[in-house]
């Protein structure tokens, strides 16, 4: 599952640690910092910290139709 990074900061990578794992954000192509976790417990923790939520991409704006 998708995880987005909601820090603010310089440059285009944040760098996560969790127990031995390590995970790396990086600017998808909507300027979102996103990272693969399939570890539920990470996920659960990263999300409950407030720091980080479950992404979900942008939705397309509609074109509206001329009448």
């Amino acid at each position: 599952m998708l995880i987005q990074c909601l820090f603010e900061r310089g440059g285009s990578d944040v760098y996560y640690n969790i127990q031995a794992f390590s995970y790396v954000f990086k600017k998808n192509k909507h300027g979102d910092r996103v990272c693969q976790v399939n570890s539920a417990e990470h996920r659960d923790w990263m999300v409950r910290s407030g720091n980080f939520k479950i992404y979900q991409e942008p939705k397309k704006p509609t074109k509206k139709v001329k009448k």
